[in-house]
């Protein structure tokens, strides 16, 4: 009976070991286009009342400290844990996080960080020995705008409202696309979920997802980052916008951080670390 077309026999193996190719570049220097492109940090901070031009920006376990008024980094990356809360950092959140937000005015002493579906809220009430007062929680039990949103899965992005129809309140960024304001004052939200476009007005890549927001406050702006693009709001006259795709001084070089380049193309000076909060000890 003839053989199905089908029907294989083995005649021989062969084995083809794998083979290397070095350039002699750091493989974090590629990019896969068929992925879309990571975050510069994971999230951005503002000091508040701690000083106008401080932006604290985060990657993985580390941090930065960026002078939004000369436009330069004023620190090397530094450890969260052990600088942030002290001995009651939790150790979920030493890996990194997703998200922060100051209180406000409202709450100038609240600090608040998201990762994933767990929060914590930082306390600075003390001065220099700022404590974690709220251990980790998941955000669906502390968060009424949680409950039934993507809010409970976590946010992109965070940020306090400095305007005055938004004291007390939190933006929240996320859920593809889509836009919460938080109300500390009740622990409900006051608007959405809705999407970013319809709230804010503004083009893609940013209606899709916000990676990183934050305020100059000296200039009165409100800042949005996609990838490495900028996208101005005017704050005090409505939301009107701007698209600058370009980065600050800075943001560039810390993204390639990882490739091992040397730390003094990174930084214009370094500060002592007490320059940073180094801790002891209303959602």
């Amino acid at each position: 009976m003839p053989e199905s077309p089908l029907s294989y026999r083995k005649i021989n193996t062969f084995e083809f070991r794998p083979v290397y190719t070095s350039l002699g570049i750091d493989r974090s220097a590629f990019t896969d286009g068929s992925r879309p492109e990571s975050k510069i940090f994971d999230a951005a901070l503002n000091a508040g009342p701690l000083g106008p031009d401080i932006l604290w920006l985060f990657k993985g376990t580390k941090y930065y400290r960026y002078d939004l008024a000369k436009k330069r980094f004023e620190s090397e990356d530094i450890e969260i844990a052990g600088n942030w809360g002290g001995s009651t950092w939790p150790l979920l959140f030493s890996s990194g996080i997703d998200a922060a937000a100051w209180g406000g005015p409202s709450f100038p002493n609240y600090w608040y960080m998201f990762k994933e579906n767990k929060f914590i809220r930082l306390n600075s009430e003390g001065g220099g020995c700022w404590v974690v007062d709220v251990p980790p929680q998941d955000i669906a039990q502390a968060w009424w705008s949680a409950h039934g949103t993507w809010f409970a899965n976590g946010c992109g992005t965070a940020l306090a409202g400095r305007i005055a129809q938004d004291d007390a309140k939190i933006h929240l960024f996320g859920g593809g696309g889509q836009y919460i304001r938080h109300n500390l004052l009740n622990g409900h939200p006051d608007i959405g979920p809705k999407p970013i476009r319809e709230q804010f007005n503004v083009p893609e890549p940013f209606a899709s997802a916000i990676d990183l927001s934050f305020y100059d406050q000296r200039a009165c702006r409100l800042f949005f980052w996609r990838h490495v693009c900028r996208l101005r709001l005017a704050s005090q006259r409505g939301f009107g916008h701007s698209e600058d795709r370009t980065t600050l001084p800075g943001f560039r070089e810390v993204s390639v951080a990882s490739a091992n380049l040397p730390r003094r193309k990174l930084f214009a000076r370094d500060l002592c670390r007490s320059s940073h909060p180094r801790q002891t000890g209303g959602y």
